[in-house]
């Protein structure tokens, strides 16, 4: 089995909405499984409030 390539968005500016993520999701070898926002919460992955949070980037980095 193939490793799939992990992101993590930080902000849910229109681009990312409409183009990043759904490109992410798309695609067989990329995976989203965070997003950080201050002001719009997205069900994607874990959500996380603040972009300072250490917590969102080892989310990423240690699965």
């Amino acid at each position: 089995m193939t490793k799939k390539l992990r992101w993590g968005v930080l902000g849910c500016a229109n681009i990312a909405i409409h183009s990043v993520i759904p490109a992410i999701k798309g695609s067989k070898t990329s995976e989203v499984l965070a997003i950080a926002s201050r002001g719009l919460e997205l069900s994607i992955g874990r959500f996380y409030s603040k972009y300072e949070s250490n917590r969102c980037l080892s989310s990423i980095c240690q699965r």
